[in-house]
Parts: structure tokens; C-alpha cells; sequence
């Protein structure tokens, strides 16, 4: 639905509990939509003394058209009932999905059927794996003990594949993995240090197994398991990742290999934005020295890291930058930064927009793997005014109430925007007059207007 949306958390026991917000990069609003305390509350699955310390997954849109994301609790105490999972639809509307899940996993680890409110008994679910292109699989690893598990949407069923090789409370990233099989793949720890090696988990044989070489980081997060950032190629066939002291690897699933592609400035980036034509890797990274940030592009064939630009203002000491591949249709990229508040017991939170352009960064998964079809129209210009219009489209289509229409206008130009019947009559006039060179998109309700069904 073109927005974006963030977790924010207090980190903090008894009072723990997330808030989610949304932001409409149109409007350049930010908007909470709720906490999910209240949420669960409202929906009966809430107990007095209850906490959850944070979302620590990424927000993953799955092929249904749902954001799917899990908590966690520290310490998991007596009041810790276990990990909850929440949705959010394309209309923002935000549901517990545990509090009518029907099957659960016990404190043991074993799947029982029947409505509890949690997914996993006294565990939280640190972070997910979701591949759209394989609908309904949702992998998950739990603290503190570091299970593999999956949940099955279509059936509801959830259970406890294999104990991954790190034991540690909070000692994984945010990301597992998932190929277009339904494979499951996560860098470990396996010397209980710095020794790493990519495992995979063959959804079909139900094996877990190291591929690849072993290899050594050396930042002070080495024995968290995973890496610290990925982000699949379009085709969901490769995975590039970065690792907390700065390493790249690309990993190509069908073959089981891993790759070492160079090393680049910075430690502990959470994010990763891949270039359209698959050349270059984005990250903003914060400088201690500095207290600004910088703009890094990582050359995936030479190995080479080139600054793009820095002094870019922070909050100050300790931001970080966390986020996912999330790129919008005009190539803007969104990240959020976190600054740690320390002493003063006060964290900052701060929106990025860094606009790539669409001839650097696309969206990915690409927008065509939900059914929505990219239509890139151009017109000869006939005069020197004419203007040239791009990526012209319409979604949903066909629609029932709201259908959303974007285009790009290369350069300044006068233009008229209406919405009229077969017949030729004007329903609705939603743009008239002169709009600037860049990339746009309106709404037009059609509820607002009594309309008989039809072509428009």
C-alpha cells in the first residue's frame, strides 16, 4: 500500500510493550497506529503483569499481503507467557494472531493443540524468515535456547525442527534465510566465538547442515548467530550478506555456496539496499569518530567500497541504522536510526530517506510477485513541452473501493489527472496544473461517489 512501517520499543521490564507506527511517505506523515498491549488486551490475550520487551524480527510482508512480526521478553520470567505474533493488513489494521491460534509449543518444545495466546510457552521469537514466493512458511529461532521452529499458516500448525548451534539470549541477527524451495539458511557460530559457517535446514529431507567454508569474524558480535544484514536478488535465487565486522558473502542456494566478496568500512550495519542491476550494494553507516553518518556503495564484482558522502547528521553518539530493503516505486530507500540514550535513559528515533533513484534501486521482492504489474509507458515528445510520463499505473485493478494511481513525470509540465465513465463524463479530478519532475501517486475513493460497477 506504498507505507512504511516501524516497531518501536521501550526496552524495558515490567513495562515492556511496542508500539507500531506508520508512515505515509505521500503525505510525509507519521502516524501511531496502536500498541500492542492494547491490542492483545482488546482481544482477550493480555494477562495482568504480562510483558513484551520488544518486536526484535523485522516487519516481513508474506504473499497473502500481511506484515508478520514477533516479540520477545528479557529476562523470560515468571510473567513471560511467550512469544505473541502480530499482523498488519494492507488497510494498517493491526491483529494478534496468537489469540486465536489453535496449536502452540509447550515449554518443552512440543506442538499442542488448543488456544493459549502464544506461540512458543516462556520463549520469546527473536527473529523470522519469510520468502513470499513460498507461501504460508514462517520459520522462527527462539530464545534463549536457539530452536529452529516453522509455522505453517495454511494449517496453523507450529513446531520444533532442530537446535541451532548457539545457546546465547539475544545472540542471533534478525534475519534466517529462505529460498524459493523453502529452504532455511543462517549463519551460526560454531566454535561458541568468532568461527562462523552458513547452515541450512532442507525443508523437504528435514536435515540441518553446514555448507561452505568456515569463516572468522572478528567484531564484537561475532558469537551472535546470523549476520548482521542480507537482502535476496530479485529473483530470490541469491542472497548477499554482511557480516557484523564487515564482511560480504553471496550466497547461491542452488548450489549450496558460499562466497567471500570483500571487506568494507563499518561494524554492525543492519541493513543492506541492493542496486537495480544487481552491481552495487548501499549502506549508511554511523562514524564514532565523526558522529555523522556515511554513504557507502560496496562493487559486488571488485570487492571495492567507494563513499559516496558523509557528513550526514546524526543524533549523536551510537546511531544506528536498522531497517530493511525498503524501497519505494521512485527509489527512495527508508531506514530508521536509533540513537542509544545511555545515562539520560532517552533514545531518539529518526526516519531516513535516502533518494537512490530508479535507475539505481528497485523495489525488492519485486512488486510483480503480489500480481501487480509494472506498465512503463513513454511518449515521443511532439514539441518541446510535451512532457515525458513513466511507470503509469493502477493498483488494485480491477478494485472495489480504493484504487491508487502513480506515474512519473520527467520533467515540469501542466497535467490533468480525471477519473471519467466509458462514456466520456467526468467522475473525478484528482491533479490540474503544474506538477514538478518527479515520481507521484493519488488515491481516489470510490465510495465517495455513487458509481454503478463498471470499466472507469
Amino acid at each position: 500500500n506504498g507505507k512504511v512501517y516501524l516497531a518501536i520499543s521501550n526496552h524495558a521490564s515490567p513495562q515492556g510493550n511496542v508500539a507500531i507506527f506508520q508512515y505515509d511517505p505521500g503525505a510525509d506523515q507519521l502516524t501511531c497506529l496502536g500498541d500492542i498491549k492494547s491490542i492483545s488486551t482488546a482481544a482477550n490475550n493480555w494477562e495482568a503483569g504480562e510483558t513484551h520487551q520488544k518486536i526484535h524480527s523485522r516487519f516481513f510482508e508474506h504473499a497473502d499481503g500481511k506484515i508478520y512480526a514477533t516479540t520477545q521478553d528479557v529476562p523470560a520470567g515468571d510473567n513471560y507467557r511467550g512469544a505473541k505474533m502480530y499482523t498488519i493488513d494492507e488497510n494498517s489494521q493491526i491483529i494478534d494472531y496468537t489469540a486465536t491460534s489453535q496449536y502452540y509449543l509447550d515449554d518443552q518444545g512440543v506442538t499442542q493443540t488448543g488456544q493459549i495466546g502464544v506461540l512458543f510457552e516462556k520463549h520469546g521469537i527473536i527473529a523470522l524468515g519469510i520468502n513470499p514466493r513460498v507461501a504460508d512458511l514462517i520459520y522462527g529461532i527462539s530464545v534463549p535456547d536457539g530452536y529452529l521452529i516453522l509455522l505453517d499458516l495454511s494449517t496453523g500448525k507450529i513446531e520444533k525442527l532442530v537446535k541451532t548451534n548457539f545457546d546465547q539470549m539475544n545472540y542471533i541477527s534478525r534475519d534466517i534465510a529462505v529460498d524459493n524451495q523453502g529452504n532455511a539458511y543462517l549463519a551460526v557460530s560454531i566454535d561458541g566465538g568468532n568461527t562462523k559457517q552458513v547452515y541450512k535446514y532442507d525443508y523437504q529431507q528435514k536435515t540441518w547442515s553446514g555448507i561452505g567454508p568456515t569463516f572468522v569474524d572478528n567484531s564484537s558480535y561475532a558469537d551472535w548467530g546470523g549476520f548482521a544484514a542480507q537482502v535476496y536478488t530479485p529473483s530470490g535465487e541469491t542472497l548477499y550478506a554482511r557480516t557484523f565486522d564487515g564482511n560480504f558473502y553471496r550466497l547461491v542456494f542452488a548450489e549450496n555456496k558460499v562466497e567471500h566478496l570483500g571487506e568494507s568500512p563499518g561494524s554492525n550495519v543492519f541493513h543492506l539496499i541492493l542496486g537495480k542491476k544487481g552491481e552495487k550494494i548501499y549502506y549508511l553507516y554511523y562514524s564514532y569518530y565523526s558522529q555523522t553518518h556515511r554513504l557507502y556503495a560496496f562493487d559486488i564484482s571488485t570487492g571495492q567500497t567507494e563513499l559516496l558522502q558523509q557528513g550526514i547528521p546524526a543524533f549523536g553518539f551510537r546511531d544506528l541504522i536498522k531497517g530493511h530493503h525498503t524501497v519505494d516505486l521512485a527509489g527512495n530507500a527508508y531506514l530508521v536510526g536509533w540513537q542509544y540514550g545511555g545515562s539520560t535513559g532517552i533514545d531518539n528515533i529518526a526516519l531516513f530517506k535516502i533518494h537512490f533513484g530508479q535507475e539505481l534501486v528497485a523495489p525488492n521482492p519485486p512488486l510483480s510477485l503480489w500480481g501487480v504489474k509494472i506498465k512503463e509507458i513513454s511518449f515521443r515528445p511532439q514539441e518541446k513541452d510535451y512532457p515525458v510520463l513513466t511507470n503509469i499505473w493502477c493498483r488494485p485493478n480491477p478494485f472495489t473501493e480504493k484504487v491508487l494511481i502513480g506515474f512519473e513525470l520527467k520533467k515540469k509540465a501542466k497535467v490533468r489527472l480525471i477519473i471519467q465513465n466509458l462514456k466520456g463524463t467526468m467522475i473525478k479530478e484528482l491533479v490540474s496544473g503544474y506538477l514538478e519532475p518527479t515520481y507521484y501517486m493519488f488515491s481516489w475513493h470510490s465510495q465517495q461517489s455513487t458509481l454503478n460497477r463498471g470499466i472507469y
